[in-house]
């Protein structure tokens, strides 16, 4: 299964369109459908079409409203510390040494 939440349409359109492209190009054949359902405790329920044949689907959801992944990632690196670009810059090139250091290059 695949989950994404995003705030807007348009931003977890661009979050999973390689994965869509991928499914789409792999997949023979495939149905959308476009529902509205309600999520209540974790639980999403929808209205989808009777035909749909029964078994596992992918679901794609768009939470408006809702702060996305990146959004929260960016809260914590702030919570952490990391608020500006030198700091962030920083961090990426100490992980980048420890990985380099781990694979024995430097």
């Amino acid at each position: 299964m695949r989950l994404i939440i995003s705030v807007t349409r348009l931003q977890a359109i661009q979050k999973c369109y390689n994965d869509l492209e991928f499914i789409i190009k792999e997949e023979c054949e495939m149905r959308i459908i476009q529902t509205k359902g309600i999520v209540n405790n974790g639980t999403v329920t929808a209205t989808i079409p009777t035909d749909v044949s029964n078994g596992e689907v992918d679901l794609v959801i768009l939470a408006e409203n809702e702060p996305d992944e990146l959004e929260f990632m960016r809260q914590l690196a702030r919570e952490k510390g990391y608020d500006s670009k030198e700091k962030i810059l920083d961090l990426i090139k100490q992980v980048k040494r420890e990985m380099l250091t781990e694979k024995g290059i430097i």
